[in-house]
C-alpha cells in the first residue's frame, strides 16, 4: 500500500506510525503532504498516480467532497470526509466511525451521560449527529453563540457530564471546570490541556480516537467496511 495524509501543519502527525503498525511490511509509504493553502491542493488524479489511498485532515476535509462517492451517510450529511480510496474515488469519514464507537462506550458505562460540546466546526457537527443517533442529551457551546470559550464556566456540571473539545489546536480551554466531569479532547498530545488531568475526574486526549480512525481507514482501503 502507498498512502498519504493531506493537511496543513501536519509534521506532528502520528498517522504514519499508526498505519505502519497496522500494515507492517505491506505499507510501502505513508507520506505527509503539507499544503499551506487550499489553492495548492493536488488533484485526486495527481494523487492517484502515486498513492492507493489518502487521509485528509484539517482544514481540507470538505475539499474533495464533490469529486468522490461518499459511502458514509453521516459523512454525506456533514459534507466532510477524511479517507479516500484513489482506486475508485470512494470516500468515507472514519472520524464518524471512531467517535461513535468511543462515545457508545462512554454511554454504555453511564446511561445518564450528557455531552457538553465545545466548538461548531466539522468535528462538532459530526459529534452532534452521533449524539442524536445514540439519543444522548447534549449541549453545544460555540463562539458564535457564547463568545470566546477560552474562559467559559463549566464548574457547575455534575458527574454525568462528558465535556468534548471539538475545537482546533489553536484553542485552549482555561475556564473553571467541575472536578466531577470527564473531559475528552479530540486533539492529541496537546500540551496546553495536560493540566486538566489534575482538575477533572478523567482526561482523555485524542490518541484513542486517532488509533480507531486509522484502523477504520485501513479496513476501508481493504474494502471491508
Amino acid at each position: 500500500m502507498k498512502l498519504a495524509l493531506v493537511g496543513k501543519n501536519i509534521s506532528h502527525s502520528l498517522s504514519p506510525k499508526l498505519q505502519k503498525e497496522i500494515w507492517k511490511d505491506q505499507l510501502v509509504t505513508y507520506d505527509l503532504i503539507d499544503v499551506s493553502d487550499i489553492s495548492e491542493l493536488p488533484s485526486l488524479d495527481e494523487l492517484a498516480l502515486k498513492y492507493d489511498g489518502i487521509n485528509i485532515t484539517t482544514p481540507y476535509k470538505e475539499a474533495y467532497v464533490k469529486e468522490v462517492r461518499i459511502v458514509s451517510d453521516l459523512g454525506k450529511m456533514i459534507g466532510a470526509i477524511n479517507t479516500i480510496s484513489l482506486k475508485d474515488k470512494t470516500a468515507t469519514n472514519t472520524d464518524i466511525l471512531a467517535t461513535e464507537k468511543i462515545l457508545s462506550d462512554f454511554y454504555r458505562n453511564n446511561s445518564l451521560l450528557e455531552v457538553h460540546l465545545l466548538g461548531s466546526g466539522v468535528m462538532a457537527r459530526m459529534t452532534e449527529l452521533i449524539a442524536k443517533k445514540l439519543k444522548i442529551p447534549f449541549h453545544q457551546y460555540s463562539r458564535a453563540t457564547h463568545g470566546d470559550l477560552t474562559n467559559f464556566d463549566l464548574k457547575n456540571l455534575d458527574h454525568n457530564a462528558l465535556v468534548i473539545n471539538a475545537c482546533s489546536r489553536s484553542f485552549t480551554f482555561k475556564g473553571d471546570i467541575s472536578s466531577q466531569v470527564i473531559f475528552w479532547d479530540f486533539n492529541y498530545s496537546f500540551d496546553p490541556h495536560r493540566y486538566l488531568a489534575q482538575k477533572v475526574k478523567a482526561y482523555f486526549d485524542g490518541q484513542e480516537l486517532l488509533w480507531e480512525q486509522a484502523k477504520f481507514a485501513a479496513l476501508f482501503w481493504q474494502g471491508k467496511n
